[in-house]
């Protein structure tokens, strides 16, 4: 059975077309008066200046308050180190980047908080998680939405919702683990390392010790909590950032599921904006715009709007001077070393949605 999902193209995207957009998918109807909405998005990294507009964000977030529900945007702290991997850092970056509560009318809320805070989830035939740690602040909501900003991406290979659920709405351990295959979980550079004892302190394992003057990290011991890596201070502990592309799949997709299983009985909704789309995610300062900007999408299905966006992607004509961006295939040319087929088998093959999409264009009433 085919999902919808509806389109709202650039010059046909105002007031009335997201109010429309919002009744075709009946938010109005399925979350109610004082519900409490995780509006979840990137920020940007700091200096990123191809993000999602604040404006077009206020815009949902006045649609949400209009029908009484109680919305605030969330994000997660990131894995690696920058301006996002902690709380504090990560409001300054959002308000640099236009997000405040008194310019958006609404809370800002990091999900995970100051300690990593989440609810965890077992899945049931899982690809290779099993358990999920949700971000406390979306697995207590009443009703999710997703904002993703449309991009291509360096593993997943399109910056699309799925990767927007299953890395962006978990805390640091299951992050880690989607990166990190089974016996390989972080890297410790000892000629970094200037023996504090930071992950000595902090790790709940004992899988670090301080011996002879020396850092040793046991691997066996290691949960894959990633702690370490948030607190060193020098950056000596890193993720392991060559896990094969098809492993990382499996590993976001378990993710999302989680997310989506801790969210069972509530409203999830999920729009993309797609413009400003990039050759690379919003985790780098700077990326280069490849094709127009194709509009905003909607739909209840993660899956198909993430299969409608790659195709409408592939539609869509080049941006002058971007090499590759006339090609049918844009996925094929900008991420060659991903096998996007294997991946669409994997997402329907976790029954988290279908590829299957009827496209709906939402247009403005003709004025006569």
């Amino acid at each position: 059975m085919k999902t919808d999902v509806f389109f709202i193209k650039p010059r046909h995207l105002n007031d009335r077309t997201l109010r429309m957009m919002f009744e075709n998918l009946a938010i109005p109807e399925r979350i109610p008066e004082g519900a409490s909405v995780a509006l979840k998005l990137h920020f940007g990294e700091i200096d990123n200046y191809t993000h999602i507009r604040p404006g077009l964000v206020k815009k949902l977030v006045d649609l949400l308050k209009g029908q009484g529900a109680r919305p605030f945007l969330t994000d997660t702290n990131t894995l690696y180190r920058h301006q996002r991997s902690n709380t504090f850092d990560h409001l300054r970056t959002a308000a640099a980047h236009g997000f405040t509560p008194e310019s958006m009318g609404c809370p800002i809320i990091i999900a995970d908080g100051l300690r990593n805070w989440s609810r965890t989830v077992t899945l049931d035939s899982p690809y290779r998680l099993k358990d999920i740690e949700v971000a406390l602040g979306i697995a207590d909501a009443d009703a999710l939405v997703t904002l993703t900003h449309l991009t291509l991406h360096e593993l997943v290979g399109l910056g699309g919702v799925v990767k927007n659920i299953g890395m962006g709405c978990v805390a640091r351990g299951t992050k880690l683990r989607c990166h990190a295959v089974e016996g390989a979980t972080v890297r410790l550079n000892h000629d970094r390392c200037i023996v504090c004892g930071t992950c000595v302190q902090v790790c709940p394992v004992d899988a670090y010790q301080k011996v002879n003057g020396r850092i040793e990290y046991t691997l066996e011991k290691c949960v894959g909590c990633g702690d370490c890596v948030h607190h060193c201070p020098v950056k000596a502990i890193t993720p392991r950032w060559d896990t094969p592309h098809g492993e990382v799949h499996k590993g976001i997709i378990d993710s999302a599921r989680g997310v989506l299983q801790a969210m069972e009985g509530k409203p999830v909704f999920h729009l993309m904006a797609a413009m400003d789309v990039t050759l690379h995610c919003d985790c780098l300062a700077t990326s280069e715009r490849f094709v127009p900007d194709i509009g905003l999408l909607g739909s209840t299905d993660p899956i198909a709007l993430d299969r409608a966006a790659q195709d409408l992607l592939a539609e869509a004509p080049p941006s002058p001077g971007v090499a590759g961006a006339e090609s049918t295939d844009k996925l094929q040319t900008h991420r060659p070393n991903i096998d996007m087929k294997a991946y669409w088998d994997l997402c329907t093959g976790a029954q988290i949605g279908t590829a299957d999409y009827d496209l709906k264009p939402v247009t403005p009433p003709s004025r006569r």
